[in-house]
């Protein structure tokens, strides 16, 4: 808007320039004066380089005393006016112009801020994109760890039911289940019990095992060796979960 404001102001003050250059133009003409010196070198008067005192200077020692008529009277007579706006209107160009320069000048420094943030703007871009990319894989190896961590629980649960060692089964409310609910159901409940507490029911069921049976280390299951005089009618499996009922009793 200001710059605008500017130019309107230049493009006025020469117009008016221009128009008092025409005037004493004419008159020039109408002397017979076709060239004005300009730095000791003649010029045309057409030019807007010799200043228009100059030129007014040159008509008013053309006319004759009481030979002018009244358009040419009343041309002398606003000599000093005329020489007085000239001036005025250079000087109003001149801080035109200054102003403009300025205005140019802060334009330059305002696109150089746009050119910085223009550049921070496209770096926080790329590095939000990124930091995304990591939130998303952090999300997959998180639902991943979850996944397995739920897969063990579960085949812990499904151990513990196996050799009998958890008695209290529960919903997540709480509640009791009834001795009639379905595998499914027992299952899930031994899910919701932690992993640890499980671990150690059943370390407690093996132990009471082998410590009623008095059942060797080779028996356990899983072991690589196996007891020459243990019964062979029962697995070691077997042999826990009866432990367990028999301790239950």
């Amino acid at each position: 808007m200001a710059k605008k404001f500017i130019s309107a102001n230049i493009t006025e003050a020469n117009a008016a320039l221009l128009a008092a250059h025409n005037a004493i133009n004419a008159k020039l003409t109408e002397a017979k004066i076709e060239q004005l010196p300009l730095n000791g070198v003649p010029t045309a008067i057409s030019s807007t380089d010799i200043p228009i005192e100059q030129k007014i200077a040159a008509f008013a020692a053309t006319v004759v005393p009481g030979a002018a008529d009244a358009e040419t009277a009343g041309l002398i007579a606003t000599n000093a006016q005329l020489a007085s706006q000239n001036t005025a209107l250079e000087t109003r160009i001149a801080t035109a112009e200054a102003s403009l320069t300025a205005s140019q000048v802060e334009v330059g420094r305002l696109q150089g801020q746009v050119a910085v943030l223009d550049k921070s703007c496209k770096e926080l871009t790329a590095e939000n994109a990124s930091l995304r990319h990591r939130a998303e894989v952090s999300q997959t190896e998180t639902g991943r760890v979850n996944a397995e961590k739920n897969r063990i629980n579960n085949r812990i649960s499904k151990s513990c039911i196996k050799l009998g060692c958890i008695t209290d089964f529960r919903d997540k409310d709480g509640n009791v289940l009834p001795s009639t609910a379905a595998a499914v159901e027992r299952e899930a409940a031994a899910d919701l019990i932690k992993p640890e507490d499980k671990l150690n029911l059943m370390e407690g069921a093996i132990n009471i095992a082998m410590n009623k049976l008095s059942l060797p280390a080779g028996d356990l299951p899983g072991s690589t060796t196996q007891n020459a005089d243990a019964p062979k009618k029962l697995t070691a499996t077997e042999k826990c979960k009866a432990a367990v009922s028999a301790g239950k009793k």
